[in-house]
């Protein structure tokens, strides 16, 4: 007990998604990067114990992307606190 694991840097996603598959590292993530970022060399699993993540949402106060008021009210609808999906 007290032992940390060896890390490895890398600069980005891709970097560390090949480290993963050609077998220098194993990873842990949030269950979105197996959505955003598949990769045919690596498997995602998920930790059942594993700790929630907290996702948070921000916008600048002035000018935005026009699109950006209906991305904030989908994802009020569907990430709202209560909602039996929110989070899974």
């Amino acid at each position: 007990m007290g032992r940390r694991p060896r890390t490895v840097e890398v600069s980005g996603v891709e970097e560390w998604l090949t480290a993963i598959a050609t077998g220098e590292a194993v990873g842990v993530t949030a269950e979105g990067t197996a959505h955003d970022h598949p990769h045919p060399g690596v498997r995602y699993l998920p930790i059942a114990d594993a700790a929630s993540v907290t996702v948070r949402l921000a916008w600048p106060t002035g000018a935005s992307h026009p699109a950006t008021d209906a991305f904030l009210r989908l994802a009020q609808r569907h990430l709202a606190p209560g909602r039996a999906d929110a989070g899974s």
